[in-house]
């Protein structure tokens, strides 16, 4: 849910930027992009907030909770919630880079965040 929010930063700002870098308006992509990386600043802080503080309540929005899930789910949530402090930052970078034609830079920030990193980690 949450990293679908943060998708919803990328798809609002991606057709602003496009426009502005295509009628090459630089000051336009760079206050786009700083109130798109804030917000995602914001966003991920205020996630990262709420799964450590209630890991619980998250579980039980996802699946039926018993003392199993209990006695190893919230440590995943709070473990889990450590990347939503930076994956708001990828998905705008990645969306800016489609935006500007980007692709390679597109491409590795997809790969490093959808398996690369993942795996590492």
């Amino acid at each position: 849910m949450f990293v679908c929010l943060f998708n919803g930063i990328g798809t609002a700002m991606q057709p602003l930027i496009a426009t502005a870098y295509g009628a090459d308006n630089r000051e336009r992509v760079a206050k786009t992009l700083r109130l798109a990386f804030l917000t995602a600043a914001i966003m991920g802080v205020l996630f990262f907030t709420l799964c450590q503080a209630f890991p619980e309540t998250i579980l039980r929005i996802y699946m039926k909770v018993d003392e199993e899930v209990l006695a190893v789910g919230p440590r995943i949530v709070r473990l889990y919630s450590i990347s939503l402090l930076v994956v708001g930052f990828s998905m705008v970078c990645n969306y800016y880079f489609q935006s500007t034609l980007m692709r390679w830079a597109c491409v590795i920030v997809s790969v490093l965040r959808g398996l690369a990193l993942p795996v590492l980690f």
